[in-house]
């Protein structure tokens, strides 16, 4: 049935709700231990930003969305036009001219004038019904080595051999997995503009995303070398002796940092890289995904981290229920007039007709 839907699908790449950013409203962040890992100073750091692990969230959310909606909100996010670029057009010729243009993986590359040779690779997750059957193919094998470990008495002694487990099940079905691999196409597509594809000269080249999307990012910086920020990604330790090419612990501990919020079960599948965030979740204990929510994490990092000069995502506190951010400087509008003053600047400005819902 999943097949057949998948067959059936489009891109995934319809309206979706209104992301109401406002830049008059900000969280001073939590004076705290949570989180260290807030900055990622060291070899994330978009320019002089003190907001890399916000910065890296919010983009693997703008990897779901169309051109016009990017074109609208990476000005607003970052500050001003022409600080990032959706190199949609760059995207699309490398897709035709490496022949991948077939292969139903999306994502989009994030470029900043400012910075020539930095690019932020974002990669989509989870949302049509053939990125469904990536995850089970690629990762069915080692949620089930760890349900097993989990299961059964004394399970934590098969843990030093869980990766040739997950080698040895993968080896039937080895071929169906390359024919499914979207990463080969986004590891391509990352070394061959550090080549130089399309007489660039981009030296610096991040990656991101979230569930899937993290999944992806974090085989694709392994692969490449690529510093990865994954949000709730799918690890790579057990099935790294599956890819093409393979890839080895170090190379996932040197090059992959995955934000990991508590009950988070999807992105546990797989294991976890040496450098990773556990971070607090406040969705209901009642909820058995709740958890596994980019958005949910984005507003996390803001309110403990701090937006520090970022503009605030309206869904914190509509949908997510933190608290209010604090007014900046002389603003004379609540935080609810601001959010519904921004959604209806969003959908003028993207032509959408799909509202939050929440002034409706």
């Amino acid at each position: 049935l999943l097949f057949l839907s998948a067959i059936n699908s489009d891109d995934g790449l319809g309206e979706r709700p209104p992301i109401v950013l406002v830049d008059d409203f900000y969280y001073p962040g939590e004076k705290t231990l949570q989180y260290p890992t807030c900055q990622l100073s060291k070899g994330f750091k978009i320019g002089d930003s003190d907001t890399a692990l916000g910065d890296y969230s919010i983009l693997s959310a703008f990897a779901y969305e169309t051109t016009n909606v990017t074109d609208y909100l990476l000005p607003q996010y970052f500050g001003g036009e022409g600080i990032a670029i959706d190199e949609d057009e760059f995207v699309a010729n490398y897709r035709d001219d490496s022949g991948t243009d077939e292969v139903p993986v999306y994502f989009k590359f994030i470029t900043f004038p400012s910075i020539p040779n930095l690019g932020v690779v974002a990669i989509r997750g989870s949302q049509t019904s053939w990125d469904w059957i990536v995850n089970m193919q690629l990762w069915s094998a080692s949620g089930l080595a760890q349900v097993v470990k989990w299961g059964i008495p004394y399970g934590w002694l098969w843990h030093p051999i869980l990766d040739e487990l997950v080698s040895f099940v993968n080896f039937i079905q080895n071929n169906n997995i390359k024919r499914v691999s979207y990463y080969t196409v986004t590891s391509g597509f990352i070394n061959d503009v550090l080549k130089g594809y399309g007489s660039t000269n981009f030296t610096t080249l991040r990656v991101t995303g979230a569930s899937l999307g993290g999944g992806l990012a974090i085989i694709t910086g392994a692969q490449t070398g690529a510093p990865a920020v994954a949000i709730s990604g799918l690890g790579a330790e057990y099935s790294r002796h599956t890819l093409t090419p393979p890839v080895t612990l170090a190379q996932i501990n040197e090059n992959v940092f995955n934000f990991m919020p508590d009950r988070d079960y999807i992105a546990r599948i797989g294991g976890r890289p040496r450098q990773h965030q556990e971070a607090q979740c406040q969705a209901s204990t009642s909820s058995l995904f709740g958890c596994h929510s980019m958005w949910r994490s984005v507003c996390e990092i803001a309110y403990r981290c701090g937006s520090n000069g970022r503009p605030v995502p309206c869904r914190c506190v509509q949908r997510f229920g933190y608290p209010e951010p604090s007014p900046l400087g002389d603003t004379n509008r609540t935080f609810l007039e601001a959010c519904k003053e921004q959604e209806e600047a969003f959908l003028n400005a993207t032509g959408s007709t799909v509202t939050s819902g929440y002034f409706d």
